[in-house]
């Protein structure tokens, strides 16, 4: 809470002495080392920061209704699918928020996106289509074993 309630000023006023500069006025980044328990001081501001952009509306020419207002980059990759599912979770409550109010919060969806590379899956249509072919192919055998085998 501490967190959370330190970054609130300089989030909120884009005068703040931690933005001192035309563009930071426009793009805070913020890291967090992988394990530092600190999910949801991060999306509690990641929340607070949509919210503010779409209240603040069009800032240095920038609406704040459109563009990525959020970066987060996680380092394994089972924490990356489980931040990732939180990470849905909240935009699905703020656009949830937003349906019932949009015209305090906008007509633009709240969105989240995901990249994870090509090592992880696909990064082409063609490539997805060709991917569920090969698994679809494999199919049931028939046979019964243990994990292990």
């Amino acid at each position: 809470m501490a967190f959370i309630l330190i970054n609130l000023p300089s989030l909120t006023d884009l005068h703040h002495p931690d933005r001192n500069g035309d563009r930071q006025g426009l793009c805070d980044l913020l890291w967090f080392p992988t394990g530092g328990g600190k999910t949801e001081a991060y999306l509690g501001l990641t929340a607070y920061t949509l919210a503010i952009r779409r209240l603040q509306g069009t800032v240095a020419g920038h609406d704040g209704d459109h563009g990525v207002a959020v970066l987060m980059r996680y380092t394994l990759r089972l924490l990356t699918l489980q931040q990732f599912q939180q990470a849905t979770t909240l935009i699905c409550a703020c656009e949830d928020l937003r349906r019932e109010n949009p015209k305090k919060w906008g007509q633009e969806p709240f969105r989240i996106g995901l990249w994870v590379g090509n090592n992880s899956t696909p990064n082409w249509t063609k490539q997805s289509e060709e991917a569920i072919k090969q698994e679809k192919g494999q199919g049931y055998s028939g046979n019964t074993g243990t994990p292990i085998n």
